[in-house]
């Protein structure tokens, strides 16, 4: 008989992590006698650390997990010929232009047209408990997430989700984001 994962809420078959404690298999909460398959509190649940996570063998797997696709937006049409990759087991992904003084980035825009808006490091997009995250690196001109219903300015130090179907503004540089099941 399953669990009842508090996080997913639902019923899982739990996986041993490398310590023997039972987790739910897709989002790594300890399911240590914490709650029967209604939902009922049984005992005392406690949480997964990125750490702690890191050292599971099975409790999530890359292949249950989403890469970040960013397409370029010309004319308010997503454009195939410019987009970006990222795998959800990279540490973070740093966005700008490349410099001799700052070195690389990960993924480089100097080549687009809106390149003089962007900063040398703008912005750094990353994996973490479950969720896609962006981050502003204090960029000169500021990275922007725009939803069917707002606009919003990604501070600089503060990671902000991101979700399918938004949109990033590097400076005045747009991108699709994109979820795609790897």
């Amino acid at each position: 008989m399953g669990k009842w994962c508090p996080v997913c809420l639902k019923d899982v078959e739990p996986v041993l992590g490398l310590d023997g404690t039972e987790v739910c298999p897709e989002c790594g909460q300890v399911l240590t006698e914490a709650f029967d398959t209604t939902g009922q509190e049984i005992g005392n649940v406690s949480t997964v650390t990125n750490e702690d996570f890191a050292n599971t063998e099975s409790a999530v797997t890359q292949e249950s997990s989403e890469v970040l696709q960013l397409t370029l937006i010309k004319f308010g049409t997503p454009d195939p010929s410019l987009k970006f990759r990222i795998d959800p087991t990279e540490r973070g992904v740093i966005i700008g232009r490349f410099d001799t003084e700052t070195g690389p980035v990960d993924i480089d825009l100097s080549n687009i047209p809106e390149a003089k808006y962007i900063s040398r490091k703008h912005a750094k997009i990353f994996f973490s408990d479950g969720c896609w995250y962006i981050e502003d690196l204090g960029s000169s001109n500021g990275t922007f997430l725009l939803t069917e219903n707002d606009t919003k300015k990604v501070e600089r130090g503060t990671r902000t989700e991101l979700k399918d179907g938004y949109e990033i503004a590097f400076g005045n540089a747009k991108f699709l984001v994109t979820f795609i099941k790897s």
